[in-house]
Formats: structure tokens, sequence, C-alpha cells
């Protein structure tokens, strides 16, 4: 592309491009590789919620929909 070509992008593609430059840039070397692992794994943090662990905060009261208390 030319220069010309990039400053007539929209926006939003502009900057998906330079996302996507960077990345592939990263991936050249080891040491950019480790940083796209650890940046992937910050970004996708655990799916589910550890009940377990909000349960242990005090003052965690929980409902069931029908209004029975779940409180373990």
């Amino acid at each position: 592309m030319t220069y010309k070509d990039i400053l007539e992008l929209p926006h939003s593609l502009y900057l998906a491009t330079l996302k996507h430059n960077y990345i592939f840039d990263m991936e050249q070397t080891e040491e950019g590789r480790e940083y796209l692992d650890k940046a992937r794994k910050f970004a996708n943090p655990r799916k589910h919620a550890d009940l377990s662990a909000i349960r242990s905060f005090g003052g965690y009261n929980a409902v069931e929909k029908g209004g029975e208390n779940l409180d373990v």
C-alpha cells in the first residue's frame, strides 16, 4: 500500500492494520512471541468466576430466583 492509500483508509481499518502489523513483527523473534503469549493471558482471564473465592468474602449472600437463600 502506498502512503496515500493508508491515509485514505477508514480509521478503524487503519487501526486494525496497524495492530496486525505490530503482531506480525513481534512474532518474528522469540522475545516477541513470549511477550504476545503473556499479553494474551492477561487479555483473556478465566471465563468462569471462582465462586468459592467470592463466597469467602464477608457479607456475600446469594439468593436463588425462587427466593431460596443459597449462602453456605
